[in-house]
């Protein structure tokens, strides 16, 4: 029988892990074929809402942000382009890519709906994207690989 899943991903366009982290669930949903029956609910989140509209270095921002230092950013980045070339996506990255505030938000258009719902995740507990929540019960934390979503997804289905 098949499992209704409601799945909250919550993420940051800027952050690459996210789109690492969204092929590994479709991936591992794909894998569980009809077992669950997946609803995705996109949620949006600002890692860096003080990020000044003309973006910033990344290799400066890592650093600044995580302490990171050029060489330990450098090995980040090729870990991430591995492992988004595993889920089928290709990362365009450079030394001097900037990370930007989107258009939108520049906007202003949404800007208030988004800051009211990276509150409410906020308040609810999340601090870093990817977050994966499934059935408002379950948390996935950042960019896991297929095979870590999949036994969640497997176990979960086992539950309900």
């Amino acid at each position: 029988m098949t499992k209704p899943l409601k799945i909250d991903f919550v993420s940051d366009v800027s952050c690459p892990w996210c789109i690492v982290g969204l092929g590994g669930l479709e991936t591992a949903l794909e894998r569980v074929g009809d077992l669950v029956e997946a609803e995705i609910h996109f949620q949006p989140f600002e890692l860096n809402p003080n990020m000044p509209p003309e973006g910033q270095n990344i290799v400066e921002h890592i650093g600044e942000k995580y302490g990171a230092t050029p060489e330990q950013s450098a090995a980040n980045r090729k870990a991430i382009h591995e492992r988004a070339a595993s889920v089928g996506f290709t990362m365009k990255t450079s030394e001097t890519s900037r990370i930007y505030n989107t258009y939108v938000l520049a906007s202003g258009q949404y800007a208030q709906e988004v800051r009211e719902a990276e509150r409410a995740w906020h308040t609810a507990g999340i601090s870093s994207v990817p977050a994966v929540i499934i059935n408002d019960r379950y948390l996935i934390s950042g960019g896991q690989p297929a095979e870590y979503f999949e036994k969640a997804l497997r176990q979960i289905a086992a539950e309900a």
